[in-house]
C-alpha cells in the first residue's frame, strides 16, 4: 500500500513539472522568428560575404592613396683592393702599398613616395567593390526575408 502511494505521489509531481515547463517553453512568432535569423547558416554566410564586400570596397578605395616606403642600410668593413704581383693592397685615396684598408660606416636610408595620377581602372574597380558591396546587403536582406517567410508559414500551418 504504501509502495502504491509513493508511486503516485512520485507521478503527480513529475506531472506538475512536466505541464510547467511546457508553459515556459511556448514559443511566440516572434521568438520563433529571433531565433531562425539567430541560427540559420545561409544568413550567416550571407553577413560575412556582406563585411568581406565592404573589406573589398576599403581595398579599392587603397588604389587611389599614394604609395610611401623606406629603407635604412648600415655597414662598415675593410677596403681590400689586391696587387697581384706581391699581394699587397693598394690604398685607393694614397695610391700606395699598405696591408688593408679601413672603411668608416655607411649609412644609407631612402625614402620612396609614389602616386598614380590616373588609372581608369582603379575607378572601375572601385565602383565593382561598391556595387559587389550593395549586392552583398541586398542578399542579406532577402536571406532573412525568405527565413521570415518560411518561419511563419510553418508557424501557422
Amino acid at each position: 500500500m504504501k509502495r502504491v502511494g509513493l508511486v503516485f505521489l512520485s507521478l503527480i509531481a513529475l506531472t506538475g513539472q512536466i505541464l510547467g515547463q511546457t508553459a515556459s517553453n511556448e514559443l511566440t512568432l516572434d521568438d520563433c522568428i529571433e531565433l531562425a535569423l539567430k541560427n540559420r547558416s545561409s544568413i550567416i554566410a550571407a553577413m560575412g560575404n556582406e563585411q568581406a564586400a565592404a573589406a573589398g570596397k576599403l581595398s579599392a578605395l587603397g588604389a587611389f592613396l599614394p604609395r610611401i616606403s623606406a629603407s635604412y642600410s648600415y655597414s662598415k668593413g675593410k677596403d681590400f683592393n689586391i696587387n697581384p704581383p706581391n699581394r699587397r693592397f693598394i690604398d685607393s685615396n694614397t695610391v700606395e702599398l699598405v696591408d688593408e684598408q679601413d672603411q668608416g660606416p655607411n649609412k644609407r636610408l631612402f625614402l620612396d613616395a609614389r602616386m598614380t595620377a590616373f588609372d581608369l581602372g582603379n575607378f572601375f574597380d572601385y565602383f565593382a567593390a561598391k556595387a559587389d558591396q550593395a549586392s552583398a546587403k541586398l542578399n542579406v536582406l532577402a536571406s532573412e526575408q525568405d527565413m521570415i517567410l518560411a518561419v511563419k508559414t510553418s508557424y501557422y500551418a
